[in-house]
């Protein structure tokens, strides 16, 4: 009898892990499908290098933030990733970025947030955000008298371009 091999690592392009990650960051905070898509897209062109997710409270201030940002690629090199047994390319790149991201949405939820969002664009690249039909915003503040404290900031070992950063707001007066 021939034994049985369970490959489970497939070999995917880093660009797309990255666009993956991105997308299943903003499902998990329950973003609307045209939104992630616009984001996926804007990022596959080079358009879009991030995003802010905002925790709102009730009089339209921020408490809570995450920001996931991704440096350029000097190359789309492959990357062997384990998404088998319905793993988020999220946690196959790293438990530590699947819990903190856990711990984000958790955070929110127990809050009573409402969610909010703004797309980081590359420098000079602004212009771009009518081809996306989108319309230039001011990222939600802080009520007066506080600032973001970040909480943690985590890269993923697998792929250090990424970053992932917690902010909630502090008494700064």
């Amino acid at each position: 009898m021939a034994p049985v091999v369970n490959l489970k690592a497939t070999v995917i392009p880093r660009s797309i892990v990255r666009a993956t990650v991105l997308g299943d960051l903003m499902a998990n905070f329950g973003l609307p499908p045209d939104v992630i898509r616009i984001a996926q897209e804007g990022f596959a062109t080079g358009d879009i290098t991030g995003i802010t997710i905002f925790g709102i409270d009730f009089a339209g201030h921020s408490q809570d933030e995450v920001q996931l940002i991704f440096s350029e690629l000097a190359r789309d090199d492959q990357m062997s990733v384990d998404v088998s047994g319905g793993r988020s390319m999220i946690e196959a790149l790293s438990l530590k970025f699947a819990h903190a991201v856990a711990y984000s949405v958790a955070t929110m939820k127990r809050k009573g947030l409402r969610i909010d969002y703004i797309y980081h664009f590359p420098a000079g690249r602004t212009h771009t955000m009518s081809r996306y039909g989108l319309i230039p915003r001011s990222p939600t503040l802080y009520a007066p008298g506080y600032a973001p404290r970040q909480l943690f900031s985590v890269q993923p070992g697998r792929d250090p371009g990424i970053t992932y950063t917690h902010a909630t707001a502090r008494r700064i007066r």
